[in-house]
């Protein structure tokens, strides 16, 4: 191969190499955080099946506050962009007692929403990234406007 088709080709790669993330990444410049007000419902990403019986709810409010249901308890936290990286502060909720699925199901979504790492959204699903490699999807609530 000639020397400067060795130079194009090895300029392709490198420019190919800087390209712009591709849709579904976590790039700081991807992630923005849905509007304020805006309602959420869990359709995937838990161990186990979500029943239709039991709604995992998640609204945003202003300053990165979020809220919603557990399945069985209220919550209420903080969600953070910073560095390229999304942090969910712990997660306050009420104490009611909750047996069966409903019970184990928060669990699992307050297990998985201190491992959330990253987000996407469009105006129709919002996608959590974990650090361990799961996503929690939701859904817009029928009742959201998004705004």
């Amino acid at each position: 191969m000639s020397a400067s088709r060795l130079l194009i080709v090895a300029a392709m790669l490198l420019l190919s190499a800087c390209e712009a993330p591709t849709e579904g990444t976590n790039s700081a410049a991807s992630m923005v955080m849905p509007p304020n007000g805006s309602k959420w419902q869990l359709v995937s990403g838990l161990p186990d099946k979500l029943p239709a019986e039991v709604t995992i709810s998640l609204q945003f409010g202003v300053d990165g506050s979020i809220s919603g249901t557990g399945g069985c308890n209220l919550y209420r936290s903080h969600m953070s962009i910073e560095g390229g990286s999304v942090t969910v502060s712990p997660i306050v909720a009420s104490k009611r007692g909750c047996l069966g699925p409903a019970g184990q199901l928060e669990s699992q979504f307050f297990t998985a929403m201190s491992k959330v790492s990253g987000l996407s959204s469009d105006a129709a699903n919002l996608r959590l990234a974990l650090s361990d490699g799961g996503e929690l999807l939701f859904e817009v609530d029928g009742d959201s406007s998004g705004k």
